[in-house]
């Protein structure tokens, strides 16, 4: 059917059974324009072409648009006007629309990819990866914090590299990290927070988020760094300044750094405690889960009178976990407690690690607590007992574990009372 094509026409034009073309005729009109009716009403303009070739080409419809307010016969007809001469200078409609939403698909893909390829989406998706091991990184905890603290932050407190796309990340932005923790004094951490940065990269690159590891090559005694084996521990004079600094420290840390002194367990370990692990009625022993222990195998851990008055004080402020100020995740922000810490105290070149050592010293020298039972509360693998008679010895010692904390309570207590009995309590940091 043709027709000049003007607005009378296009919606005079009614449904049929079957679609309906209409071809532009006659006066001003333009070859190939047309319009479409299907017999729902549906009503668009097409422009119907041949590229070269003649006749032997293939005849192709390119559908211009449905009839609108926006879209008249009147600008439908500018339209096919343009498309002539594009297929005249050798332009396809069809294939130039095809490519252009090809490349606007392709685009739109990167721009997806390049929203999960974000710093925190890719820690997160390397610490599920973690979670999902077989076996379980015993560490997985403190790596969370190491990296939450150090690039990620929060949404509330963004870090350095929260938002940022893992691609534009350099080796100068890992360098940054780095000196940061050497001008705040947390040195102590910085191959641990390099290791876990590292291993984040990685992870981005197994996933196709970038083709390289810009930490892998920092090295961190150029930086200053120095690994060292420490000898370190506290006197009793500095156990004593450090505990009555705790004791005028508020929650969480004033409670969390007293038992650190007299669990003697790991930084890590202490912090994610969780009332689960904990006896009904005694509360004691305190059984650390494997998942949480070093070697995988969970630890039995007695509490002394002076631990458990530490943790009753605890038990009706907290819910799942003590040490907490998220309500889901155990405490964070080491450093800084540490640095305020060691002012309160004036006690400084010393790290948390130091005070298993304080402990299996004065244990040692004042208490006379064999080697064997000391290695077992700190729970090491390879301690006195070791060669043929380590394969055989699966004594845990759990009596003497008891008594030995028992006494190194005790110790603790008449060290941080002496001439101020009535001023100091073995207790829970002020809340």
């Amino acid at each position: 059917m043709r027709h000049k094509l003007t607005k009378t026409v296009v919606e005079a034009t009614k449904a049929g059974k079957k679609r309906v073309f209409i071809w532009d005729s006659g006066d001003g009109s333009t070859k190939g324009f047309g319009l479409k009716v299907m017999p729902s009403g549906y009503k668009a303009f097409i422009y119907q072409y041949r590229m070269a070739g003649g006749r032997r080409a293939i005849t192709q419809r390119y559908t211009i648009g449905e009839l609108s307010t926006a879209l008249t016969a009147a600008k439908a007809r500018e339209i096919a006007e343009q498309l002539e001469r594009d297929v005249a200078a050798g332009v396809d409609p069809i294939a130039r629309d095809h490519a252009a939403n090809e490349q606007k698909r392709v685009a739109k893909a990167a721009a997806v990819v390049a929203q999960k390829g974000r710093v925190e989406l890719v820690v997160e998706g390397y610490l599920e990866a973690l979670e999902r091991r077989q076996k379980p990184l015993r560490t997985l905890d403190e790596r969370k914090r190491l990296l939450a603290y150090e690039i990620t932050g929060t949404d509330e407190k963004p870090g350095p590299w929260r938002g940022r796309l893992i691609t534009e990340i350099t080796t100068k932005d890992v360098r940054d990290v780095l000196k940061k923790m050497i001008k705040r004094g947390a040195m102590g951490s910085m191959k641990k927070v390099l290791g876990a940065i590292q291993q984040v990269f990685d992870f981005a690159i197994s996933e196709d988020f970038r083709k390289d590891n810009p930490a892998a090559e920092i090295d961190l005694r150029a930086m200053g760094y120095v690994a060292r084996s420490r000898d370190r521990y506290l006197t009793p004079e500095e156990l004593k300044a450090v505990w009555l600094a705790a004791d005028r420290t508020p929650y969480p840390f004033g409670p969390f750094f007293k038992l650190l002194i007299l669990t003697s367990q790991r930084e890590s370990e202490v912090a994610g405690m969780e009332k689960a692990e904990f006896m009904p009625n005694t509360l004691t022993p305190w059984k650390i889960p494997p998942s949480r222990a070093k070697g995988d195998l969970g630890h039995i851990v007695h509490l002394s009178p002076q631990a458990l008055a530490v943790i009753k004080e605890l038990l009706p402020k907290t819910k799942r976990l003590l040490f907490t100020t998220t309500g889901k995740t155990p405490i964070s922000g080491f450093s800084k407690a540490k640095i305020a810490l060691d002012e309160a105290s004036g006690v400084r070149d010393w790290v948390f690690h130091d005070l298993r050592r304080t402990f299996t010293t004065h244990a040692a020298e004042v208490l006379k607590v064999p080697p064997h039972v000391a290695d077992k509360i700190l729970s090491h693998k390879s301690g006195t007992i070791k060669g043929v008679q380590a394969v055989y010895q699966k004594a845990q010692f759990l009596d003497e574990r008891e008594a030995a904390l028992n006494a190194w309570g005790n110790y603790v207590e008449a060290l941080v009372t002496e001439k101020t009995a009535n001023v100091v309590r073995i207790s829970a940091g002020r809340r």
